[in-house]
């Protein structure tokens, strides 16, 4: 089975632990991922609600050289919104343009809602 279709089987079923599994297994083989096997595993951990794995994920791209694109972020700064983690979305938005990846509407609205909803929940 390609590399693809089984991270996206672990995506689709919300098994981010297995997916993370793959991707390790994956590096000892010597086969290199690339932004859709990212993609897959990044998005099964934002189902999982496992955000502090998107954002490892997204850091080690830079260490095997992906590029991390538009849905990158988006599953990204999405888990991050899921998790109230506001800030660290922010950052992602503005990480971004230092990437030269181009926002989108998935993009901006999930930076939104993770955003408070009153100014006594940003003094926290």
């Amino acid at each position: 089975m390609p590399l693809n279709q089984a991270m996206s089987i672990c995506k689709n079923s919300h098994q981010w632990v297995h997916a993370m599994t793959q991707l390790r297994h994956v590096f000892e083989q010597t086969i290199r991922p690339d932004v859709f096997s990212y993609n897959a595993v990044i998005v099964a951990c934002l189902r999982g609600r496992a955000w502090k794995h998107t954002l490892a994920l997204l850091s080690s791209m830079a260490e095997v050289e992906v590029q991390p694109n538009t849905n990158t972020y988006n599953a990204t700064v999405g888990a991050c919104a899921e998790s109230e983690e506001w800030k660290v979305a922010l950052v992602l938005l503005s990480e971004m343009e230092g990437a030269r990846v181009k926002p989108d509407v998935v993009t901006l609205n999930a930076v939104i809602s993770s955003c408070p909803t009153s100014l006594n929940e940003t003094r926290e």
